[in-house]
């Protein structure tokens, strides 16, 4: 008798919910999916804690960042990219292309028993072997990441910033650079900041030695004066003793 499920294309029992939104995913516009694309061919697949850590993606979840990378790959299980720096959209591409596996919302599933570490090993080394990107493609995806992000958080358009700058006074544009989230900067910028800071609390250090210094010159000459007024006066003593007797 044939499976009356076979042709069926929704949700089955036991099924995750998350597997068929039918969407992208819940809560993730075009912009946070790419600069999460460049994330992973930064930082590697399954490096949740550097990608949240780089603050790219404000808000995020390890949760969400595992569902949505899931989607990127066209595939639920991790395991043969974790840790590595992988052309994404090949990958997604030859996933999509598989013939005779099992899917779930367009997601490739292990439909056999858990992999062994073993397995593992040997997923990675071919992947490794077949989509790994090269140093450049890796700082170029950092570099598209970082711009992507801060365009997203409207705190740096490289247009919007050469108009501002002009109309904004030197001391402006200084403070604005201080303030800026240090992510989003580049190189050079971010070691600029990091000099004036150091300036800054070297003259903020120097000025309160100096005002340490002036506060104790103060409390000696008020120490002093106290002491002088509690010296009993010699010469009115014996005046007022010789007018007793």
């Amino acid at each position: 008798m044939a499976d009356a499920s076979a042709g069926y294309k929704g949700p089955r029992l036991g099924d995750a919910a998350s597997l068929w939104n039918f969407t992208t995913a819940p809560g993730w516009t075009t912009s946070e999916t790419l600069i999460l694309q460049h994330a992973l061919q930064h930082f590697g697949v399954g490096r949740w804690v550097q990608i949240l850590d780089s603050d790219v993606l404000p808000g995020k979840t390890i949760q969400q960042l595992n569902g949505q990378t899931q989607r990127l790959l066209g595939k639920q299980s991790l395991a043969a990219y974790t840790g590595l720096k992988l052309d994404i959209d090949k990958i997604r591409g030859d996933n999509q292309a598989m013939k005779d596996v099992e899917r779930k919302n367009g997601l490739v599933i292990n439909s056999g028993p858990n992999p062994t570490a073993e397995m593992r090993k040997k997923w990675q080394a071919e992947s490794n072997a077949k989509y790994k990107l090269t140093e450049e493609q890796v700082a170029e995806n950092g570099r598209k990441m970082k711009e992507l992000a801060a365009l997203t958080r409207g705190t740096e358009n490289v247009d919007a910033d050469k108009n501002e700058n002009k109309a904004k006074s030197p001391e402006q544009a200084r403070i604005r650079t201080m303030t800026s989230d240090v992510a989003t900067l580049d190189n050079a910028t971010r070691e600029q900041v990091i000099q004036k800071l150091v300036a800054r609390a070297k003259d903020l250090l120097e000025r309160v030695i100096k005002a340490q210094s002036s506060s104790d010159v103060q409390n000696d000459k008020a120490a002093g004066k106290k002491k002088l007024d509690a010296t009993p006066d010699v010469g009115l003593a014996e005046n007022r003793k010789r007018a007793r007797v």
